[in-house]
């Protein structure tokens, strides 16, 4: 094994210094016999728990990219995330050069780990080898930084992207919904060059969730206009959101349509349909949607009516 030079000559490790606390397992001080490795990475990390990450890369029989990256991906799988990333510094020391399913791997332990200084650190060195470019490491680069609220740094990471494809329009969506920011959710939603079933739901969802309610409703309705056929987790948000506005008529053609593109109504539609009739005063309508409902739907049923008959 080569030996440890100083960390002056290691700039694609500098970045990563607040992990230097871990640096024996990153430069370990003993070398281990590469003659002995092992052909199956993820086996030890099952078996021998007391190997470091360093120990389990080194001895590999072959030391590339694709073995690298199912190491760190076992000890992700198995919730190991400090050692994955350890791992991956490991990985960068020995000058393996990580790809675009090794990225996503270790940008997914930041989430888990909520380390957003670790995901910029990440995200740079992506950005060093001309990777943050790629969909497939934007967009979980995206995803990080919505789901550790910095808008900012989401915006960056969607704006390196060279082609963003609809789960990178959505998830940047869902960071400005997220935030309380519609207006530019809804510009990044009208950039789109494609709107599917899943942007439209994250609009309705976003908004009827975040107590925008007309909007989720005009959202809904400007979806069926375009064309698109909803589907069943669109139909929830929107009941919900024309029942807080007491639109009975929308609330009417919402289920009309789930009638129409999803036949029998799962148990979570049916029982917002139930619910969403009564209040808006129209027990009848209630009563006869329940009625229509299979018998796997049935007990839940008749205990929201219960429960209605009771307040009333």
């Amino acid at each position: 094994m080569a030996t440890v030079p100083s960390l002056m000559r290691h700039n694609k490790l500098a970045m990563f210094r607040h992990y230097f606390p871990l640096t024996n397992d990153i430069f370990p001080r003993k070398s281990h016999n590469l003659s002995a490795g092992h052909s199956n990475p993820g086996q030890d990390v099952d078996s021998n728990r007391s190997s470091g990450p360093h120990q389990l890369l080194d001895e590999m029989l072959k030391r590339d990219v694709e073995s690298a990256t199912s190491l760190i991906g076992r000890f992700a799988k198995q919730n190991q995330h400090r050692q994955a990333i350890v791992c991956f510094l490991r990985m960068l020391f020995l000058d393996i050069r990580p790809n675009e399913y090794t990225f996503g791997t270790v940008i997914h332990s930041s989430v888990l780990l909520e380390d957003l200084h670790l995901g910029r650190q990440i995200h740079a060195y992506a950005k060093k080898i001309s990777l943050s470019s790629n969909v497939f490491v934007g967009s979980a680069m995206l995803d990080l930084y919505v789901k550790l609220s910095n808008i900012y740094d989401a915006l960056r990471a969607f704006q390196d992207i060279h082609e963003p494809n609809v789960v990178s329009y959505a998830t940047l969506i869902h960071g400005y919904i997220k935030e309380g920011r519609f207006d530019e959710a809804g510009v990044v939603f009208r950039s789109m060059p494609e709107r599917n079933v899943v942007s439209w739901n994250t609009m309705i969802s976003g908004c009827s969730q975040s107590g925008k309610n007309e909007e989720a409703v005009n959202f809904f309705v400007e979806m069926l206009r375009d064309g698109v056929v909803p589907s069943q987790s669109t139909y929830p948000c929107a009941i919900i959101a024309a029942a807080n506005v007491g639109a009975l008529g929308i609330g009417r053609s919402i289920h009309a349509s789930a009638v129409k593109f999803l036949g029998e109504l799962s148990l979570f539609l049916a029982n917002s349909l139930i619910s969403f009739y009564a209040k808006c005063g129209s027990m009848e309508d209630s009563l006869l949607t329940f009625n229509k409902c299979t018998k796997e739907i049935w007990c839940l049923g008749m205990l929201l009516s219960a429960a209605m008959l009771r307040t009333d």
